[in-house]
């Protein structure tokens, strides 16, 4: 089909445009699946690096609730039912 469009005789059959466009799905199709999966990738990877932030931050607080705890073991105070119970 090219060699035909380059000689310039300019033949294009109904059978090779028939091809061509059977083809470009199978084309369009690909580069829109690499495209979502490329996307995935980038949003995995934030979500990656957020829980990481995340986990420090939790691992830091309990770090400071840990050594308040060993300061001062009494200070802990455990409430059932909200701030009004008894």
């Amino acid at each position: 089909m090219a060699r035909s469009l380059q000689s310039g005789l300019g033949v294009l059959s109904v059978g090779n445009f028939a091809l061509f466009v059977y083809y470009l799905s199978f084309m369009t199709g690909f580069l829109d699946y690499l495209g979502r999966f490329m996307i995935l990738c980038k949003q995995t990877e934030d979500s990656f690096e957020r829980l990481t932030t995340v986990r420090r931050v939790e691992k830091i607080n309990f770090q400071f609730e840990r050594q308040d705890y060993q300061q001062n073991p009494h200070a802990a105070v455990l409430q059932v039912g909200g701030a009004d119970a008894t």
